[in-house]
């Protein structure tokens, strides 16, 4: 067998319970995150292996997969980025997950707001605060 025409055998595969994809043929299946070899995973970051269906091509980057329709020259790289980590492709919860940690760990390195309650000093200027007219700082 030619080597690109090798399948893509997924080492693990875990079903999403919670998310519901549809790749726009109206057949609506449970996401899932998998885990490919390294070897694989390279195959796809180099676009002869579809993202989507895991159908390889003979050469890297078809306008659309031969399979599945999905846009590999558009959409691959992009989505590559996006959803692997390493070797494993994350599903939709689990990248929503990640994302959301790291908006809340992001969040957490700012410095907390103060907010000003109305009757109370305004906290002293360092010189770099300009304030608006009609506001006093008293402190």
């Amino acid at each position: 067998m030619e080597r690109w025409r090798q399948p893509v055998i997924p080492l693990n595969v875990e079903e999403d319970p919670y998310t519901i994809v549809d790749f726009g043929d109206g057949v609506a299946r449970r996401d899932v995150t998998y885990t490919l070899t390294e070897e694989d995973t390279e195959r796809v970051r180099l676009g002869y292996v579809c993202l989507q269906c895991l159908e390889p091509h003979e050469r890297p980057f078809p306008e659309r997969c031969s399979d599945c329709g999905y846009p590999m020259k558009e959409r691959q790289p992009r989505d590559f980025e996006r959803n692997y980590e390493g070797n494993v492709r994350m599903d939709l919860g689990a990248r929503r997950i990640k994302e959301r940690l790291a908006a809340l760990e992001e969040e957490a390195r700012r410095p907390a707001a103060s907010i000003l309650v109305p009757g109370t000093p305004l906290p002293k200027s360092d010189g770099g605060v300009i304030l608006p007219k009609g506001v006093k700082n008293d402190a």
